[in-house]
């Protein structure tokens, strides 16, 4: 893992850590909760966690970790119980919902990490609230994933869970909901023979360009203007091991601000002018005719996979898929307009191709 404060430092610091090749450490038990293939299943997995409730919203805002227990069925069908910790999440859901979004810790557990490389924590995306509309919110975001996992391997993998909570201040209360798993970032970067990057003060100018850019339009296909390089907001910035790729790559996550969800609570920031969400807003570098016509081009080669996946995603009733597919469809009406480039070149970043 990288850390500094100084781009200068960090190119330095990075040719000396490629030098060693990390090799992540693995636990073997005789259960397995996250096999090799975890991420690459599509039916929702099944898990009961059991903990007390009121206690992890009443912690939210100490970032200490809550005990629970873990039931799921191991690899033969048996039925595993695993102590294992939680704990609240994001900045703005702490505050807005009844329940947030919170980590599954299974550091120091008796949960096999043998597939999780030396991940100690796994994000849960929940909902917010007790009803259908922050249900589809949830089932959206994860599409959003599964879209950009179409697009590239350089994305964060998800997984589907059929989340049983039992709550053990209200006398064992049941409640269930589709929730979802989010890829470690330890995982990631083992897939992607990759590092960590821990620097603030980089740019989209410091990048790799061909990631950046597909990364920009995707965000503009979902109407996502929530993140930045710097400070890396709702980005993970890694390094390739190969010292072919010097320039740092942008992985995204959290859209629950996206048009493509479109959350009762999302609003976008002033500086876009733009009225709501759903209104899409280029956030891209400037780049040349050419380098836009091959993303344009990509991107169309993309788009029956993508629409066949929101088609075809049975967990979302009809009207929202098609409320989900009409979104996606305005993109592509916008790109195939003669002007879109002319368009896009109004709002990106200028700097050199």
């Amino acid at each position: 893992m990288i850390k500094s404060n100084g781009i200068i430092y960090y190119f330095a610091f990075t040719i000396c850590m490629l030098a060693f090749q990390f090799s992540f450490s693995q636990e073997k038990t005789d259960s397995i909760l996250f096999t090799a293939d975890f991420f690459d299943k599509n039916e929702p997995l099944d898990i009961t966690l059991e903990f007390n409730i009121k206690n992890l919203k009443r912690n939210k805002y100490k970032g200490s970790y809550d005990p629970a227990i873990i039931k799921y069925k191991d690899a033969n069908g048996y039925e595993r119980n695993k102590a294992v910790r939680l704990k609240a999440r994001g900045k703005f859901r702490k505050k807005y919902c009844f329940m947030p979004p919170f980590w599954l810790n299974v550091n120091k557990t008796e949960v096999s990490r043998v597939h999780l490389a030396n991940a100690k924590k796994i994000k849960i995306v929940s909902n917010c609230h007790n009803s259908k509309t922050y249900d589809e919110f949830v089932l959206k975001e994860y599409l959003v994933y599964k879209i950009f996992n179409l697009l590239t391997n350089y994305s964060f993998r998800v997984r589907l869970v059929n989340l049983k909570l039992i709550d053990t201040d209200r006398k064992n209360k049941e409640s269930t909901n589709l929730v979802f798993m989010i890829e470690p970032e330890e995982l990631l970067a083992e897939r992607l023979n990759s590092l960590p990057v821990k620097i603030d003060n980089l740019s989209f100018y410091h990048t790799d360009s061909l990631i950046i850019d597909k990364m920009s339009f995707f965000q503009y296909l979902i109407g996502n203007t929530d993140f930045a390089i710097t400070k890396r907001h709702n980005v993970k910035l890694f390094i390739s091991k190969d010292f072919t790729r010097p320039k740092p790559f942008p992985v995204p996550y959290d859209f629950d601000y996206s048009g493509f969800v479109n959350t009762l609570y999302a609003l976008p920031d002033e500086f876009f002018n733009i009225s709501d969400v759903k209104e899409r807003f280029y956030r891209g570098m400037c780049r040349s005719d050419n380098t836009y016509t091959q993303l344009i081009s990509y991107f169309l080669e993309k788009e029956n996979e993508i629409k066949s996946l929101i088609m075809n995603f049975e967990h979302l009733d009809e009207k929202a898929r098609k409320e989900a597919l009409n979104y996606i469809e305005s993109f592509y009406k916008d790109i195939n307009d003669p002007e879109f480039i002319e368009k896009i070149r109004k709002t990106c970043k200028k700097n050199k191709d």
